[in-house]
C-alpha cells in the first residue's frame, strides 16, 4: 500500500508537472512567454532544470513554426517591398515623362520657332515690332520722297508747260511777223516793180 500511495504521489505530481509544462506548449503565447512558461514550470535537478523531450521537442516545433511563419511573413514582405519598388520606379518615370511633356509644352507655350531659329515670344514679339516699326518708317520715308518727286516732277511739267506755251506763243508771233514782214517785202516788190514797169 505505502508503494502504492507513492506511485499514486509520483504518478500525480509527474501529471501535475507535464501538466504545467504542457502550458507552455498550448495556448497563444509568444515564444518568450513559452520560454519563460517552460523553465518555470520544469523541474529541478541541483542547478539544471528537467525537461521532458516531448514538451522540448514540442517547444521547438513551435520555434520552427514561428520561425517559418516569421520568414514567409519576410519573403511576402519582400515581396511586397519589390513590387512597391516596381510600382514605385514605373511611377517615377511616367512622372519623369509627364514632367518632361510639361517641359516641352511650356516651352512651345513661350517660344516660337522660325527660320529654323528659336526665340522666345517676348523676344520675337519686340523683333517684329521694331521690323514692322522700321518698314512704316522707310514707308513714310519713301512716300515723302515720292511727294518730293512727285512735287519736283510737277513743277518741271509746268515750267515745260509754260515754256512750250512761251516757245509756241514767240512762234506763232515769229511766223505772224515773217508772214507780215513777207506781205511787206512783196508788197514793196510790186511796187519797185510797178515803179520799174511804168
Amino acid at each position: 500500500m505505502k508503494y502504492l500511495a507513492i506511485f499514486a504521489i509520483l504518478l500525480t505530481t509527474h501529471f501535475v508537472n507535464g501538466q504545467q509544462e504542457n502550458e507552455a506548449l498550448e495556448g497563444q503565447f509568444p515564444l518568450n512567454t513559452r520560454y519563460q512558461l517552460l523553465k518555470s514550470k520544469s523541474q529541478n535537478y541541483k542547478e539544471y532544470k528537467v525537461i521532458k523531450e516531448n514538451v522540448l521537442d514540442g517547444f521547438w516545433k513551435i520555434v520552427r513554426d514561428s520561425v517559418a511563419a516569421k520568414e514567409t511573413a519576410i519573403k511576402t514582405r519582400d515581396q511586397n517591398i519589390a513590387k512597391l519598388n516596381s510600382d514605385l520606379s514605373t511611377t517615377q518615370a511616367t512622372l519623369k515623362e509627364k514632367e518632361e511633356s510639361m517641359e516641352a509644352i511650356v516651352h512651345d507655350s513661350t517660344h516660337i520657332n522660325v527660320l529654323g531659329i528659336n526665340f522666345s515670344k517676348g523676344v520675337f514679339i519686340t523683333t517684329v515690332a521694331v521690323i514692322i516699326g522700321i518698314l512704316i518708317l522707310l514707308v513714310m520715308l519713301m512716300s515723302g520722297r515720292l511727294k518730293m518727286v512727285h512735287s519736283s516732277m510737277k513743277e518741271r511739267a509746268d515750267s515745260f508747260t509754260s515754256l512750250s506755251n512761251e516757245f509756241e506763243e514767240y512762234k506763232r508771233k515769229a511766223m505772224e511777223k515773217q508772214t507780215k514782214l513777207s506781205r511787206e517785202l512783196q508788197n514793196e516788190r510790186n511796187k519797185l516793180s510797178e515803179s520799174r514797169g511804168m
